[in-house]
């Protein structure tokens, strides 16, 4: 393949008016898709500048801190956004804009990577019949370089075709079945919940890269559209709470007993502000913490249990079987646990 470098073109106010009408439609789109993802990229850039000046001259209070705008883009995020009027999107629909990306050229003296790609660079044979006379040049050698690409975003459209079958003689009115004849269909391949594409590796990529690299959804949502791929921030969100609801709940629980049986665990909360239980007053709720120790063999568990209040009994709900020491800071909450329960619970200090 040959490549040859383009200058951006530039047009004059006559070149315009001369210009054939469909080659005017085509600049003004593109001139508009830039202009779109110029307001994008302003966009995320001034939430950026906001969130840094509100990290260096907001107020230095528990209500307004680095913890709270971490919660804001964090766990709280999914039910800010929440809308559950927002349709589920079609396949059709998040890879209308999709289009073939050109492979990268891997280091070939790294033997670890098998895939690689070959890009011929040359000169095209007119410019080369005015260098060196028509016909009068070979080619003598080549400099080859090596650049290692990187494409983080991959994603694959899985048809599946599900086989119906039925007797020989079976016979369609129209679109319609004729009463009395059945069919059968081969089972579905298992889903997380039909009528919808989404699948565990990208609902897992989605989690995994807000929940554990802190991105939060709108800027997945700008990665996405970068790859082609139109996934909205309220079909993520739907998607999140959806499958915390129908699976992630499960686990959720069997970690909590599984902690419960521990002899020590680490307790802390903080407060924070929830946007859809905002009160007069700018009354907190909190965010309570517990874990296993780090010290202790076997899997770490870590455990979130939202709560309006900081009251003991938040606590002691949330810990109704366990019976062992637990490690925190000297809030009079848990020492009141302590005192109340003083056959099941310890407070050593953190």
């Amino acid at each position: 393949m040959y490549c040859q470098a383009m200058e951006a073109p530039q047009f004059t106010q006559k070149d315009l008016k001369n210009m054939p009408k469909e080659k005017l439609v085509d600049l003004t789109l593109a001139l508009l898709n830039n202009q779109a993802e110029l307001i994008s990229q302003v966009a995320v850039l001034t939430e950026e500048i906001r969130v840094m000046n509100q990290r260096k001259y907001g107020r230095k209070t528990e209500s307004v801190s680095e913890l709270q705008l971490a919660f804001d883009f964090g766990f709280n995020e999914a039910e800010a956004a929440a809308d559950k009027n927002v349709p589920e999107p079609s396949i059709e629909e998040t890879t209308r804009h999709a289009h073939r990306k050109t492979k990268g050229k891997l280091e070939k003296f790294l033997g670890k990577f098998t895939k690689h790609t070959d890009i011929y660079v040359g000169i095209d044979n007119e410019k080369l019949d005015r260098i060196f006379g028509k016909g009068n040049y070979k080619q003598i050698g080549e400099d080859i370089i090596h650049k290692l690409e990187h494409h983080p975003e991959t994603f694959e459209i899985i048809d599946y075709h599900i086989a119906i079958y039925a007797r020989k003689d079976f016979t369609k009115t129209g679109d319609a079945l004729d009463e009395g004849q059945s069919i059968v269909r081969a089972p579905r391949p298992a889903e997380l919940w039909q009528h919808s594409y989404v699948t565990p590796s990208l609902l897992s990529s989605i989690l995994f890269a807000k929940y554990v690299n802190a991105v939060p959804l709108y800027r997945q949502e700008q990665a996405f559209a970068g790859s082609g791929i139109e996934i909205s921030r309220q079909n993520m969100v739907n998607w999140i709470i959806k499958v915390s609801d129908l699976y992630l709940h499960k686990y959720y629980d069997v970690m909590h007993e599984k902690l419960q049986e521990q002899k020590y665990i680490h307790a802390d909360e903080t407060p924070v502000q929830v946007n859809k239980e905002k009160e007069p007053g700018n009354k907190k709720q909190y965010m309570w913490v517990y874990r296993t120790e780090p010290l202790m063999d076997g899997p770490q568990i870590v455990l979130y249990d939202y709560r309006p209040g900081r009251r003991a009994e938040y606590c002691g709900d949330f810990l109704s079987s366990f019976s062992g020491t637990i490690t925190t800071d000297g809030y009079e909450a848990y020492h009141k646990l302590a005192r109340e329960n003083a056959s099941r619970f310890k407070v050593a200090g953190c």
